[in-house]
């Protein structure tokens, strides 16, 4: 059975932190892929952020032979945290489809480049994103 992998990965979402302060908070700068620092606005930056994120999840996932056997397809929504120091962590399946896949999302986000984190009130902060990967044979 020849099967080709189409990997649809929908734009990012991005969460919020919540804090409470007694003034309003300002949110600076979103989360910064390396190689996206030069553009100028927020908004050019958080497409080339999408841009290289999906070409670097299409290039590094693979379609577990398991799934491709069983016919295993589906959506795996991934969560996790871009930490102050630019660093992916807490990565985690938030909605799964198959232990296989499933894993297979999680091997490729762990492997994501250091970033250059978001700012919040001038300082360095967390940002939570979910991303969803669709898996399906054709």
């Amino acid at each position: 059975m020849k099967s080709t992998l189409i990997l649809l990965i929908l734009a990012l979402s991005f969460i919020s932190p919540i804090v409470s302060v007694a003034q309003e908070p300002v949110f600076e700068t979103g989360a910064v892929y390396p190689g996206c620092e030069q553009l100028e606005s927020e908004e050019e930056k958080r497409e080339c952020f999408q841009i290289k994120i999906n070409n670097f999840i299409y290039e590094k996932i693979r379609y577990p032979q398991e799934a491709v056997e069983s016919e295993i397809q589906g959506k795996v929504y991934v969560q996790f945290i871009i930490n102050a120091n630019g660093d992916v962590t807490k990565i985690e399946v938030v909605r799964g489809v198959h232990k296989t896949l499933d894993t297979e999302a999680v091997r490729v986000i762990s492997q994501l480049p250091k970033f250059i984190p978001a700012t919040y009130n001038g300082q360095a902060t967390n940002t939570y994103f979910r991303i969803p990967v669709n898996f399906e044979l054709r």
